[in-house]
Order: structure tokens, then C-alpha cells, then sequence
């Protein structure tokens, strides 16, 4: 009986969590514009992983610097830091090593810098494209300790995934129109 119980709520669990890729890809299919589309990951991400508080950050052109285009809740944008470099705290080792990084206690963690004091658990992804490219980071926190497992991650870097399709269209979309108006 507990077995199948397990496996019932792991069924429920996979059918909302693919629920909620499929809202998520239809939102961002459809949003060209830059800033509401980076708006719209961060704002979903924090939900489906019911974190507090969540960021993207993209590589600027030097590949050394971090900088900060869109962050939820909004009212947090005073606290967060605009440009790190990727030698700087868990979202500059997310970026410079191109790889996960779960933390439940960042008051452990040494490569942790405090943006927002009261958080305890982080949950950061690469954005890479086909190529393993860079594009920035998605990074999400929490003031619980423990607050993510590896559910969480998946889901992030699936999220992730989906962010940098629709980021690539959406800077294929300016560079369009730029052309066009010249």
C-alpha cells in the first residue's frame, strides 16, 4: 500500500511538473520582448520551486561580469547587485564552471556573498545553449534552510532550458528589427 501510494503522488508530481513546463513554454514562445520576457522566467521559476526570490543574470560581452536583467519580486531590486564577476559567489561559480549548483545552507557555503541577508538556501543553473555556450545564470533563493532537493533542480534546469530558446529568439527578434529600420 505505501508503495503504491509512492507511486501515485510521484505520478501527480511528474503530471504537474509537466503541466507547468508546457504554461511556462507557451508564455515564453510568445513573449519577443527582452525585458518582459526575462520578467516572466525569474516570476515563474520563483513560483514552481516556491522559492522567495529569484534572478537572471547575463554574460556581458567581456565574459567576466555578471549582470543582473531581471530579478522577482520586484521590490528587491535595491538589494541585488547589478554586475558580479563570474569569480564572485555561487552565481559566478554557476557561470564560470557551466554547471548546477544546490546549496541548503549558504551560510555554509564559502563561495557564498550576501545580496539578501535573511536567505538560507540557494538553487542556481547555467543557461548554455546547444553549443554549451554562456548566455548567464537563473538563481533562485530561499529563507528556509533545506528548502530545494533535486526535484527543484530538474525543474530549474528545465525552466532554464526553455529560457534560453526564448531568449535566443528574443535577441533574433531586435537584431530584425534593427535591421529592418536601417
Amino acid at each position: 500500500a505505501s508503495s503504491a501510494a509512492y507511486g501515485i503522488r510521484n505520478q501527480r508530481w511528474l503530471e504537474s511538473w509537466l503541466d507547468a513546463l508546457s504554461d511556462i513554454e507557451r508564455e515564453l514562445i510568445t513573449t519577443l520582448e527582452e525585458k518582459k520576457l526575462l520578467n516572466k522566467i525569474v516570476r515563474r521559476a520563483v513560483e514552481k520551486v516556491e522559492a522567495d526570490f529569484g534572478s537572471i543574470r547575463l554574460l556581458l560581452p567581456n565574459h567576466q561580469e555578471l549582470d543582473t536583467r531581471a530579478f522577482y519580486p520586484e521590490e528587491t531590486f535595491k538589494i541585488v547587485y547589478q554586475r558580479t564577476s563570474i569569480e564572485q559567489g555561487i552565481t559566478g561559480w554557476v557561470a564560470k564552471n557551466r554547471q548546477p549548483a544546490l546549496v541548503n545552507n549558504i551560510q555554509q557555503d564559502p563561495r557564498y556573498v550576501a545580496s539578501v541577508d535573511y536567505m538560507s538556501s540557494e538553487l542556481c543553473v547555467p543557461l548554455l545553449d546547444k553549443k554549451q555556450n554562456l548566455l548567464g545564470v537563473l538563481n533562485v533563493e530561499c529563507t528556509k534552510i533545506n528548502a530545494f532537493d533535486p526535484r527543484d533542480l530538474r525543474l530549474l534546469e528545465q525552466i532554464a532550458n526553455l529560457a534560453v530558446i526564448a531568449i535566443q529568439n528574443a535577441w533574433k527578434q531586435q537584431q530584425l528589427s534593427k535591421t529592418e529600420t536601417m
